[in-house]
């Protein structure tokens, strides 16, 4: 499996520094090594749309998941409707069963018209290591067999992947992969690689180029902007963060035109140090480049499913343009993933198969995670410095409610700049809760009344509980002028239990690095005015009761600290089970409006 995790790049600028040299995209001919030909990749390889393919849904192979062959036709037919075509696999393991699966549901489903790149999975050091080498050869004869089996399906092989790199779960020294691919390829037909970052195939030693047909390289300019600070300008601070009307906002545009460039330039990289060593002629595909829609590794302000589709729509004009490019791109990947952790997040469906903005906007799916308006160019996130500028001085700073001058009625984020407009997001990548807007039945009594505008919060709790909260979309608002005043909002539930309320502040620091806040303090029946009758009741917390419940949020630095001129969720509402002292038996829908602060 792919872990793009704490990596430290080989070779810096390398990218930036080699010079381009242009490579035909075909392949067969001989390269100079004694007596050996190049096997050409299939006419359609270059043509199929290619994706990167895992099915587990749960736990994953660390805890022996065997994904079902029932889950993996339903993907496939997803991944079908959006017109992919070319699968790339990871392991061959008799354990998990994944690659068995797969080419079986392919065979009894042929109007699915999908190939397979195989993938053999090694485990580390097998030269020193007797157990794993036995582990190797296991996972190598299994791939020699289902290549042999199914020469339809099967068009190409990978042997290993990412075993170079010092930040490698799994090295693997240059001769043995060389024993290994030399292994296969004697056994099997189809056309064999390797995969590997491209910063380390850009200086690989040529007994490993001497025994491939084409290189596989792996390229995240969205990784590298956290491991490779520098490797490339994401931020765009020289840009100007304007956002109007339909257009997309000038900074996000600027960000992922660089990370195609850079991505253009890894691919590069390697195609020039192939020219010097005498290989220009070696094929080479993009094994794996994606762009995370959901941060879970500190991505923040990148991560995003617009942004994800923004880097996709540029991928897409570099292969169909005039420029050198890769045989083809396999995109990192169909499905989220959740037991990868801080790796997550890159799928193009996620783990409720609902379709992100790429293959929803492309290709039309019923079952969404995001609606067409959250998918437009305008939602893409962007850098923001760690300031938010002069402190709001109005007397209500108005969150949650609608703006009567629009058709339809929007929710207003304050008076001062009602172009910008929050988006609720449940917590665990919208796992946790489902918001639906309602357009009668709402508050009718307290501050400004708002009958025909609220959301209602169902939760979908984890474990752990639940969480949704008021996001405001590439901003924050320096709310200084607010600290002695109140949080306001109307409420109707019959939630049983104590529920939590506040907001979030902060930002990062510009480096990746999380610097947010979380300060949500327990909400009782009784207190403030909330009640969980069953009856709508306006609540008003002062804003000084909520800060001392203030800790880092999940994934931030712990030198987190309260920032009330930064404040980026100006109201959240959650159910933490080991704060409030509920269960999951305490559940039941409710419905917020009119949210807004005052100053006193």
């Amino acid at each position: 499996m792919s872990l793009k995790v704490a990596r430290s790049r080989l070779l810096g600028g390398l990218a930036l520094a080699l010079t381009a040299t242009l490579l035909a995209c075909g392949g067969g001919g001989t390269i100079p090594y004694p007596g050996v030909q190049l096997r050409a990749l299939p006419a359609d390889f270059s043509t199929r749309l290619a994706v990167a393919y895992s099915p587990y849904r749960a736990g994953g192979p660390n805890v022996g998941e065997v994904p079902t062959q029932a889950n993996i036709q339903q993907d496939l037919a997803l991944l079908h409707q959006g017109g992919f075509g070319l699968l790339r696999l990871y392991d061959c393991s008799t354990g998990n069963q994944v690659a068995q699966n797969v080419l079986s549901v392919l065979t009894n489903n042929p109007s699915l018209n999908m190939k397979v790149q195989l993938g053999a999975y090694l485990a580390p050091n097998p030269g020193t290591t007797p157990a794993n080498e036995a582990a190797n050869q296991t996972e190598l004869q299994t791939c020699i067999n289902l290549a042999n089996q199914y020469p339809n399906l099967v068009v190409a092989v990978s042997v290993g992947n990412e075993n170079l790199d010092s930040w490698s779960p799994a090295p693997v020294a240059v001769a043995d992969l060389v024993r290994y691919i030399k292994q296969v390829r004697a056994a099997v037909t189809q056309p064999v690689t390797y995969d590997e970052n491209y910063a380390a195939y850009a200086t690989v030693s040529t007994s490993l180029l001497n025994v491939i047909d084409f290189a596989s390289i792996h390229s995240y300019a969205i990784e590298d902007s956290i491991n490779a600070p520098g490797s490339w300008n994401w931020q765009q601070s020289g840009v100007a963060a304007t956002q109007s009307g339909s257009e997309a906002n000038a900074r996000a545009t600027a960000m992922m035109d660089a990370a195609l460039a850079y991505t253009q330039a890894n691919f590069t990289a390697v195609q020039s140090y192939f020219a010097s060593a005498g290989y220009a002629s070696l094929p080479i595909t993009i094994g794996e480049t994606g762009w995370k829609a959901v941060a879970t590794g500190g991505e923040v302000q990148r991560a995003s499913p617009v942004n994800a589709l923004m880097f996709w729509t540029r991928l897409q004009g570099w292969m169909t343009g005039n420029a050198s490019k890769p045989v083809n791109i396999f995109y990192f990947e169909a499905f989220d993933e959740a037991w990868k952790g801080s790796d997550d997040g890159w799928g193009l469906f996620n783990a409720s198969r609902q379709a992100r903005c790429i293959p929803a906007s492309l290709f039309g799916y019923t079952s969404l995670e995001e609606t067409a308006a959250q998918c437009a160019l305008p939602n893409a996130v962007y850098y923001i410095p760690t300031t938010s500028g002069s402190a709001i001085t109005a007397t209500d700073y108005e969150v949650f409610r609608s703006n009567i001058f629009t058709t339809p009625a929007t929710e207003l984020v304050n008076s001062v700049n009602p172009a910008v407009v929050p988006a609720w997001n449940a917590w665990q990548s919208g796992a946790t809760a489902v918001g639906t807007i309602l357009n009668s039945g709402c508050a009718t009594s307290g501050t400004n009344p708002d009958p025909s505008f609220c959301i209602q919060i169902t939760p979908t709790p984890l474990s752990w509980g639940w969480g949704m909260a008021l996001t405001l979309p590439n901003s924050s608002d320096n709310l200084g002028n607010f600290s002695n005043g109140h949080l306001n909002f109307s409420v109707k539930t019959t939630y049983a239990g104590k529920i939590l309320v506040g907001f979030m502040t902060g930002a990062t620091n510009g480096t990746g690095t999380q610097q947010l806040y979380q300060v949500l303090m327990p909400l009782s029946p009784g207190s403030y005015g909330y009640n969980n009758s069953g009856q709508w009741v306006n609540v008003s917390i002062p804003i000084s009761s909520i800060v001392p419940n203030g800790v880092p949020a999940s994934g931030s630095s712990n030198s987190a600290a309260l920032q009330m001129g930064m404040v980026s969720q100006p109201f959240v509402i959650a159910d933490i089970y080991g704060t409030t002292g509920n269960t999951s038996t305490d559940s039941g829908n409710i419905i917020v409006g009119n949210v807004y602060w005052t100053q006193n």
